[in-house]
């Protein structure tokens, strides 16, 4: 089954007009749409979603109603606003957004931004539920993790620096897109956070992290997540694993 994911549509005039909705629809997510800060916000609170589109078309009431979200969870926020609007991007992210869309924009591309917001907050897109790297096997709806067919528990960032190298396996990512990626673009000086989470990673992953074959550095830039193919387990383990069952 597809993974949908319950996105808000705030908005009280046609701008972004309804294909917008029928548009994420058709993409695999469950959509409500609110007229107004007041129903938004009960709606926010009644069922937590997991993206959240305001219109700025809904007037004064649209950053305080981003402030108020944002004080209550991390959940992402699209801000959609016309050339025209009083409210700067400025105070869009500021008010909490993390993303600020001039209308008009094609509707394919606002699709694509949805699709990457989500990525970048680790939630699985639509038809992705498993990501297999090696022996390397991540559950992103249960968050657990399996390695050579045994559960390892990482912490919420190891978790999240896992997923997000292994939807970018092969390709070498950089220190700052690391850092904003897990932590936002106030952080992209902090390495030393990084090192520090791959240094523990390592230890749960690799077999000897010393010599590490799944995060390999590439020096002064950051790291690159190359898996090798995975192996089948050994006899001992599969042994163990049989025990298990009884």
């Amino acid at each position: 089954m597809d993974s949908k994911h319950a996105i808000l549509l705030v908005q009280d005039e046609p701008t972004p007009p309804p294909a917008l909705a029928e548009a994420l629809l058709q993409d695999g997510h469950e959509v409500t749409v609110a007229g107004d800060a007041d129903t938004a916000f009960s709606m926010f609170v009644g069922k937590l979603p997991d993206l959240v589109i305001v219109a700025l078309g809904i007037g004064s009431e649209a950053l305080p109603l981003c402030a108020m979200m944002r004080g209550m969870s991390t959940v992402p926020i699209m801000v959609v606003a016309k050339p025209e609007a009083s409210v700067s991007r400025i105070a869009a992210y500021e008010a909490g957004a993390e993303i600020c869309i001039r209308w008009p924009t094609p509707i394919g591309d606002i699709v694509a931004q949805v699709r990457a917001v989500l990525r970048r907050n680790h939630l699985p897109l639509p038809g992705e539920q498993v990501l297999h790297a090696g022996d390397i096997e991540v559950d992103l709806k249960t968050r657990t993790v399996l390695v050579r067919c045994k559960t390892v528990r990482l912490t919420p960032k190891e978790f999240d620096l896992l997923v997000y190298m292994m939807r970018h396996r092969g390709e070498v990512l950089t220190y700052r897109a690391l850092l904003g990626a897990l932590w936002g673009s106030n952080y992209v000086r902090h390495k030393h956070y990084l090192h520090v989470l791959v240094r523990h990673l390592r230890t749960k992953i690799e077999t000897d992290p010393s010599q590490p074959l799944y995060i390999a550095t590439e020096p002064w830039i950051g790291y690159r997540f190359d898996p090798p193919e995975a192996q089948p387990p050994a006899r001992s383990e599969i042994l163990e694993n049989d025990l298990r069952d009884f």
